[in-house]
């Protein structure tokens, strides 16, 4: 928006400025110093809807907003160490707003690399992930015994565990579907296969998608 609105120069003094800090830029570059200068992220959108009352930002929103603090804090830091050969530069990044405690509230709430909502986000949240992972571990157990019971019996496809809409499950031969007491999630393109969740972990996955929602 601003590149559109670009007029030429009236004033003298606003042409010396500018030129002034290309000009200090040029130095850098001539120096064989790298200006940490990276495109900055139009995150207006994300500012105006996060002072809506009762909105929420998705991670991705708080991966570009932290992007542009970060740069924010180089550019504000390489301009203050050279402020005497850089003063126009410096009158510059000066203004550019810190703000190292929202910059770390985002990183303790979102996994940056895989923008994921971090389990300390919120006492609630780590509860209940650590509820679900005890509950999947919980599941497998069984599963596991059961895989040795059945696979002993020959009544599995093959020895493993699987998932399917969201839960552990399953491979069963169609031939001995009726051997297995549980529910049907699928079947195998050929037909030959059924991907079953027994009775004995039904609950312990219903518990899962209560703590999913």
């Amino acid at each position: 928006d601003r590149i559109r609105q670009l007029q030429p120069f009236s004033d003298a003094l606003l042409v010396q400025g500018s030129l002034g800090r290309i000009s200090e830029i040029r130095g850098i570059m001539d120096s064989g110093e790298t200006f940490p200068m990276d495109p900055f992220e139009d995150i207006r959108n994300h500012l105006r809807f996060a002072v809506v009352e009762g909105s929420y930002l998705e991670p991705k929103a708080f991966g570009q907003i932290h992007r542009v603090l970060t740069l924010s804090a180089r550019l504000h830091r390489f301009a203050a160490e050279r402020r005497s050969a850089l003063p126009l530069l410096f009158s510059v990044a000066g203004r550019l707003a810190l703000k190292p405690d929202l910059s770390k509230a985002i990183t303790k709430i979102i996994n940056l690399q895989s923008l994921e909502v971090q389990d300390q986000a919120s006492a609630t949240l780590g509860t209940i992930r650590r509820e679900m992972e005890r509950t999947r571990e919980q599941v497998r157990r069984h599963l596991e015994k059961l895989l040795d019971t059945l696979s002993a019996r020959g009544v599995l496809q093959e020895r493993l565990i699987t998932m399917r809409s969201g839960r552990l499950v399953l491979p069963v031969k169609e031939t001995h579907r009726h051997l297995v007491k549980g529910v049907l999630h699928d079947k195998s393109a050929s037909g030959a296969m059924a991907y079953l969740e027994p009775l004995e972990t039904l609950e312990l996955n219903n518990r899962i998608r209560r703590l999913e929602a």
